[in-house]
């Protein structure tokens, strides 16, 4: 179930970070990027919760690859927020 709710938030998240990505709407783009990032944890979350089987190397392969993405999704995630707003400021001011 967990699993199914990550997917289905970055996804969404997802689509809707590409649709409000314009010179009006900085701010719900980025609202619906850290959306993203919290379908990621989430989907992580169930991986772990879920895929308890410890002898399935396909599981444990599947966990360590999610969680991996995860800690350099979040790193880059949180650098890209930043860049854009310190972008925008920058922008508000030569104007």
């Amino acid at each position: 179930m967990l699993i199914t709710a990550g997917l289905l938030i970055v996804m969404a998240a997802g689509i809707g970070s590409i649709a409000l990505r314009d010179k009006t709407k900085p701010r719900l783009a980025d609202l619906a990027f850290v959306l993203m990032i919290a379908g990621v944890l989430v989907l992580n979350i169930g991986l772990w919760t879920t895929l308890d089987d410890t002898n399935n190397l396909a599981q444990w392969f599947a966990k360590i690859l999610v969680a991996a993405a995860t800690l350099v999704i979040i790193p880059v995630a949180i650098h890209a927020l930043r860049t854009s707003r310190r972008r925008e400021t920058a922008e508000q001011e030569t104007r």
